[in-house]
This record gives C-alpha cells, sequence and structure tokens, in this order.
C-alpha cells in the first residue's frame, strides 16, 4: 500500500516526508522529499519531541523557500517491529486532541492528547499488529513558533 492513499497528495506532491521510527532508546527521523536537500536524520527520546523537532527543522529548511499552496509535511510513524501486515492508520488533529483512524476495516476511531497516547492506544486496540500511523500536516497549517524553539 503507498504511503499515501487516494484520498491523500502523492508522495511526488509531498513537499517532504519523515519516516519516524521507534528503536529500543527512543525515536529516529529519517527524511525524503522532492523538493532539494532534506535535514539530516537525528533521534530524541520521546515521539512528541522528535516530530516537533522535525516539524522545527522542516520549517526552517523551508522558510526561505517558496513552496506550492498544497505542500505537506508528511509523517510516517513506525512503533518498534511494526508488522508487514499490520493496521495502517491515518492521523489528523494535533497536541491535545490526535485522532486515529484505521484506513481499512470496522476499528472505532482512536483520540488521545499526545503522540505517545495514540500509539499506547493503537498497541491496545491492534495488539502487536500496528504497521503505521500516516500524519500529513500542510505546511500553511504548521505553527510559526516552532522556527523559535
Amino acid at each position: 500500500m503507498p504511503l499515501f492513499g487516494r484520498n491523500r497528495q502523492s508522495v511526488a506532491e509531498a513537499s517532504l516526508s519523515a519516516n519516524v521510527e521507534e528503536e529500543d532508546d527512543g525515536w529516529r527521523v529519517t527524511w525524503f522529499g522532492n523538493a532539494g536537500p532534506e535535514p539530516a536524520p537525528f533521534q530524541a527520546a520521546g515521539l512528541t519531541e522528535v516530530t516537533d523537532m522535525a516539524t522545527a527543522a522542516a520549517l526552517a529548511l523551508y522558510a526561505t523557500r517558496a513552496k506550492s499552496p498544497g505542500a505537506v509535511l508528511a509523517f510516517a510513524i513506525y512503533p518498534l517491529e511494526p508488522s508487514i501486515k499490520g493496521v495502517l492508520y491515518d492521523v489528523s488533529g494535533g497536541p491535545g486532541s490526535f485522532i486515529a483512524r484505521a484506513m481499512q476495516g470496522s476499528r472505532e476511531p482512536l483520540e488521545a492528547a499526545t503522540l505517545e497516547q495514540l500509539v499506547s492506544a493503537a498497541r491496545e486496540q491492534s495488539g502487536s499488529d500496528i504497521g503505521m500511523l500516516r500524519w500529513v500536516r500542510p505546511f500553511a497549517e504548521l505553527p510559526a513558533d516552532m522556527l523559535e524553539h
């Protein structure tokens, strides 16, 4: 299954995408995109921390560049040992109010205040069968104050 489904922008249209993978000692971000150089990979202890750092890095990288109105920052979040046949979740909302919906099937939507709580809820719902959580954030909606961090 492609990272971005038919109802979302394709990888070719996305400005910047980040793989966020859980490791034994935290979360690691690696980048791929179609708009030139990408930030360096890095890691942090928490999922919220690493996605905040990635958002700030993306904003800094693109601060001086023209972006198309549909440009997005897309996160593909892979919990520790993702399942190839696992449940894929589409994440919406933001800090304080995240919602994750299974992309296929009739599972109940998950709600959480933090990404860590969302991953925990997904683990409870699907056991070890989590494939990925996809969180697509339009650049136009990213908080500009993230550049100050």
